[in-house]
């Protein structure tokens, strides 16, 4: 699966963020969502200088379709060039992002990768070169996912189809479900599809659509809806003259948008100056931030604003009576105006009156009003410059409620600070902290967001836990009892309504150029695709066959693979993919390689170069060497060249070529060389008007072919029926078998022929003396028959009036006598 390459930016670019739709943050008042591992530097020394140093950052601004990747070079002193390598397994890069100039000294580089797999886990490392050599990055991870997030007493999830729900406080609309009701569980939004982002202001909410327009429903008394009113609206209205947009985020009354080109608009309540178009003027409609470009990140406070640029550093404005602008005053901002002293950053996220800021090498910042210990540096000071958290390293995500923070660590424990009233902290206390304590019992933490006095986090199984202040039912439990530790919340389809099992078969029908790939795939009622990865080494998949609809249910999946290397081991695995993500079965192996067949009496070895070596008995000319001389070592087969497969009939051979044609020789009594005539050949004859062949089988006196579109095509002796035409006549020519489709495997008995269909199932036609057509009857079949009471197989053979099948769970059965 390919992925979509947005952009790439570093620290001198002066062009616009992103190129997409697919690309959004989203940082709202209290929200943040993010996944990675920090890193280190590694490199692959020459001889040409000093090797650049690379240094892999944690992926930011990770949605269910896209992410923000980040990292740092140094060129030291040499012209630096860098790019990110990134892929589905660790060590497997399958994609590269555009190569940028980086200059000689230390440089900020990201990248946005749009159109990702939902649930998947994507690895990726950035890389920089100079004529000193390449250097790496150790590896990062990071999982596209449903989002979270939260307004001042009301909670709000965004599915992997779309559609966003909501609980909590709903006086203003805020729910947006058509009512003013509050509600403890949760209810759709109404009338919203294609959502791409949410957030949450402190009665409204917002969310962005996948055609770069915005939504908005709720309280609007400061225009923060941006319809051009002041109304409130309990269903979303558009936003007013806005597209473009990749990033949304809410503040207490005011709204925020960042668009593609790297700028920022506002609108709403406008006291302090928090939209940043130089004036305290309430705006209804969407006005741009004065002063600022190459914006990737946007965050809201109660009453002021932040963004991150695409160098590292972060600006703010609004209001900033407690510190939270961080430019080392109290003095509102009606423009943005620098962080004081602050580089590296990689996320931001705005608590009521404080802010909080993520820097590459995992440490945590805050700045602003900190009663409460919401800073986290063990003091209840406020401060008006960056302060680095206490004891907190290797964090990847952040967020801010009203006046507590929080944070996850790359081993996914959370870890929180500040005010407790209400258990906020999830630590089993109602106890207030000024450093960080550890959220009890949760793990696998990959999204959290905060709201006044609440607190939400996901876990990677896609399941939503809830904790702290529920007065108003925005813990979604169904109660308004408030929690000091996380419990999960009944929210169905956040991961997928169910996500795909998949089981990889063994290989089939291998021929020195070809083999047949088989699997299984159950979508558990959600459309699925499938399709197979292979390579030449383990885990190391070079090539995918195309993607196959695999419908609701169970379905064997099955793939031919041609041009394959003689002798070599192929990796290979079935993939599956539905809205909860790709999901892989387990390794298997085969080697593409010299066949060996044989007849009643004669033995067949097809050889690397393509040609067919035959000894034993040859009075019908089975041997294929001009002559009726039996031959106890192995003699050419004449003028035969570019032979892919061998079969071997009672006393004739049949051969398939690459070009898809096959050829015959032998005993040809009953027509069974498909030439035409019923004369015996001691050299190779092509069959009669049958190409695409891909598969071959010989049974007594007559033979069988399987070609590329699934249809068998049988000729020779027919007396019991075994053609599969109907009838009882000889055939000389091809006769395709009636009723059979979506055939992958077939193979000859005596006077029985055997199928293998592409849902794993196996038909039989032809003499049934025996029950060796498994219909549980003795009766003969002109036409083919399912074998009862038979699923999962992946492998046929036939005996003389038996027959045997290989299931995909390594069982073998049989029928017959």
């Amino acid at each position: 699966m390919r992925l979509k390459i947005l952009t790439v930016l570093r620290v001198s670019m002066v062009a616009s963020v992103v190129c997409g739709l697919m690309f959004f943050t989203q940082y709202t008042a209290g929200s943040y969502d993010g996944y990675a591992i920090g890193s280190t530097t590694g490199s692959l020394p020459d001889d040409g200088g000093s090797t650049p140093t690379a240094t892999t950052g944690s992926a930011t601004c990770v949605s269910l379709s896209s992410v923000l990747l980040n990292g740092w070079v140094n060129g030291n002193g040499l012209a630096t060039t860098a790019w990110f390598d990134y892929g589905t397994s660790t060590g497997m890069y399958f994609d590269a992002t555009t190569t940028i100039p980086c200059g000689t000294g230390s440089t900020y580089v990201n990248a946005t990768l749009g159109d990702l797999t939902p649930w998947t886990t994507y690895y990726c490392r950035i890389a920089s070169q100079n004529i000193g050599g390449i250097s790496y990055g150790s590896e990062t991870t990071f999982i596209p996912r449903s989002q979270i997030s939260a307004g001042a007493y009301h909670t709000l999830t965004l599915k992997p189809d779309g559609a966003v729900w909501t609980w909590g406080a709903n006086w203003n609309g805020q729910l947006g479900d058509e009512s003013t009701t509050n509600r403890s569980t949760p209810v759709q939004v109404s009338g919203l599809t294609d959502v791409i982002a949410i957030a949450g202001g402190a009665y409204h909410t917002i969310a962005l659509k996948s055609d770069g327009t915005v939504w908005a429903w709720g309280n609007n008394e400061g225009g923060q809806l941006g319809d051009g009113s002041t109304t409130d609206r309990s269903t979303p209205v558009q936003v007013s003259g806005l597209t473009d947009v990749i990033a949304i985020a809410g503040g207490y009354a005011h709204t925020i948008a960042l668009k593609s080109d790297g700028t920022v608009w506002a609108w709403g309540d406008n006291e302090g100056g928090r939209l940043g178009d130089g004036s305290t003027t309430n705006r209804s409609i969407p006005v741009k931030v004065g002063g600022l470009s190459d914006v990737i990140a946007i965050a809201g406070g109660n009453a002021h604003t932040i963004a991150l640029k695409s160098d590292g550093t972060v600006w703010a404005w609004g209001d900033n009576e407690g510190g939270q602008l961080g430019d080392g005053s109290t003095t509102n901002r009606s423009t943005p105006v620098k962080v004081s002293g602050l580089a590296d950053v990689i996320a931001i996220a705005g608590g009521y009156s404080h802010t909080i800021v993520l820097r590459s090498d995992g440490t945590v910042w805050t700045w602003g009003h900190n009663e409460g210990g919401q800073l986290g540096d063990g003091s209840t000071t406020n401060r008006s410059t960056p302060v680095q958290v206490s004891g907190l390293a290797d964090v990847i995500a952040i967020a801010g409620g009203v006046y507590h923070t929080i944070a996850v660590k790359s081993d996914g424990t959370m870890w929180a600070w500040g005010y407790n009233w209400y258990g906020q902290l999830g630590d089993g206390t109602t106890i207030n902290s000024s450093t960080p304590v550890q959220v009890n019992g949760l793990t696998d933490v990959i999204a959290i967001a905060g709201g006044y006095y609440h607190t939400i986090a996901m876990k990677s199984d896609g399941a939503v836990w809830t904790w702290g202040f529920n007065y108003y039912g925005q813990l979604g439990d169904g109660s308004i009892t408030n929690r000091s530790t996380p419990a999960q919340r009944s929210l169905s389809g956040m991961k997928s309504v169910a996500t795909p099992t998949v089981t990889t078969g063994s290989a089939t029908c291998v021929s020195l150029s070809s083999a047949l790939l088989n699997g299984w795939v159950n979508g558990n009622g959600v459309a699925t695709t499938a399709w197979f990865d292979y390579g030449t080494s383990t885990g190391m998949y070079f090539d995918a066959t195309k993607t196959i609809s695999c419908g609701t249910g169970s379905t064997y999946v099955g793939a031919t693979l041609g041009d394959l290397t003689p002798w070599t081991t192929y990796y290979c695995r079935i993939a599956s993919q539905n809205i909860g993500g790709i999901y892989y079965g387990s390794e298997t192996t085969f080697m593409p390689r010299t066949q060996i067949s044989a007849g009643a009496y004669h033995t067949l070895t097809l050889k690397p170069d393509g040609t067919v070596w035959a000894y034993g008995a040859n009075w019908n000319s089975q041997l294929g060497d001009g002559s009726t001389t039996d031959s106890s070592t192995p003699v050419q087969v004449s003028g035969l060249t570019d032979a892919i497969a061998i079969a071997g009939g009672v006393y004739h051979t049949i051969a398939l070529k690459s070009d898809g044609t096959v050829w015959t020789w032998g005993w040809n009594n009953s027509g069974q060389l498909g030439d035409g005539t019923t004369i015996n050949r001691s050299t190779p004859v092509q069959v009669i008007g049958l190409t695409d062949v891909i598969a071959i089988a010989g049974g007594d006196y007559h033979t069988i072919a399987l070609k590329s579109d699934g249809t068998v095509w049988t000729w020779g002796f027919n007396y019991y029926g075994q053609l599969g035409g109907g009838a009882t006549t000889n055939r000389s020519t091809p006769v395709q078998v009636k009723g059979l489709a979506d055939i992958i495997a077939i193979a000859g008995g005596y006077v029985h022929s055997i199928a293998l269909k592409s849902d794993g199932t196996v038909w039989a036609w032809g003499y049934n003396g025996y029950g060796q057509l498994g219909d549980g009857s003795t009766t003969d079949h002109l036409t083919p028959v399912q074998v009862s009471g038979l699923t999962d197989i992946i492998a046929i053979a036939g005996g003389y009036i038996h027959t045997i099948a290989l299931k995909s769970d390594g069982t073998v059965w049989a029928w017959g006598p």
